[in-house]
């Protein structure tokens, strides 16, 4: 490629009627959230705990309390890593088809800021309060 060609700059036509807003309006807008490679550390609720902590002091999610985003990362590794004795225990409580669906879903664990469906946020706190 030529060197003009490489130093060509553009200007990006913007409608004349557009806003102009920075990452974290965006975010207030369309909404943060977080996304977390699963870990067995996230089977223990003080690391869940923790994690939470670190979520809301970076601003990734804001509209959760400490305790709706532990219960989530919780719940997530727990059905992720859960045995067949876990599984013969939540399957009634939740549902097997529920229960498959959030196992399949359960890696990566997308945090939604403002939480996740009532149903869901329930079986999390069932599984936070029974395992």
């Amino acid at each position: 490629m030529s060197a003009f060609v490489l130093k060509r700059e553009y200007a990006l036509q913007l409608p004349n009627s557009y806003v102009e807003i920075d990452k974290d309006e965006m975010e207030y807008v369309d909404g943060g959230g977080a996304s977390l490679a699963m870990s067995t550390s996230y089977l223990n609720k003080d690391t869940c705990l923790s994690t939470a902590d670190v979520l809301i002091r970076s601003y990734q999610v804001r509209l959760m309390t400490r305790y709706q985003i532990a219960k989530e990362i919780y719940a997530h590794a727990v059905i992720y890593y859960a045995s067949p004795a876990t599984l013969a225990i939540l399957g009634p409580i939740v549902g097997a088809p529920v229960l498959s669906y959030l196992r399949s879903h359960a890696n990566p664990i997308d945090i939604a800021d403002g939480g996740d469906i009532k149903s869901r946020e329930d079986i999390y706190n069932i599984i936070w309060n029974k395992i």
